[in-house]
């Protein structure tokens, strides 16, 4: 099965956060993508949280915190306070593992989650796989192409026969101008719905 890709817009809309700091993490190899460009949401999320969270916005969490205040060295260790008999230790590797695994436990559990909406979103035919949906409009596209170009020969002899001049004179006219508008037509670049309605205009 096709891995259904998300686009930029919609990859931050998830997250809460700019497109463009996106499309800087992308630029800078801290999120991958998919090979046309798209995102695959559970690698990319996890990327974008353990590589580019720190960077988006500008700033990294925290940076209007002081610093906080080092305890001179010559104040004696007595004067912390002493730890009841029997109590778990903390601030230590096992804390610190401890918490660890406790967020690797959270962000599996919000994949599953998310795995699942996009599985019943599947199902219930809201989501296509790309690569359905390109083949579709190639396919559109040639059709429409085609068609335009057989409008001077298939209508050429009725427009002249209306304006009472000679037929190749009007589908000569009509081809150049045809051919024209499709030469212009595939200089145009074509964005997603989501990114021509607010995202950061990357080519697709």
């Amino acid at each position: 099965m096709a891995v259904i890709g998300l686009t930029r817009a919609a990859f931050a809309k998830r997250l809460g956060v700019s497109v463009q700091a996106v499309g800087r993490a992308i630029g800078e190899g801290r999120v991958p993508t998919l090979p046309d460009g798209s995102l695959d949401l559970i690698p990319a999320r996890r990327a974008w949280r353990e590589n580019a969270s720190g960077h988006h916005g500008g700033r990294r969490r925290g940076g209007g915190r002081k610093p906080a205040q080092a305890v001179p060295a010559s104040q004696p260790a007595a004067a912390a306070a002493p730890a009841l008999p029997g109590a778990p230790q903390t601030g230590g590797r096992l804390d610190r593992e401890t918490t660890t695994r406790r967020e690797a436990e959270r962000l599996e559990r919000i994949a599953k989650a998310e795995r699942a909406q996009l599985e019943v979103a599947r199902l219930r035919r809201e989501l296509l796989p790309a690569d359905r949906v390109f083949r579709t409009v190639e396919v559109f596209a040639r059709v429409w192409r085609d068609s335009l170009l057989a409008l001077p020969t298939s209508a050429g002899e009725e427009v002249a026969a209306e304006l009472g001049v000679e037929s190749q004179l009007v589908i000569t006219a009509l081809e150049r101008i045809i051919r024209q508008f499709l030469e212009d037509m595939s200089k145009h670049v074509f964005k997603m719905a989501d990114e021509a309605d607010g995202g950061d205009g990357g080519e697709r």
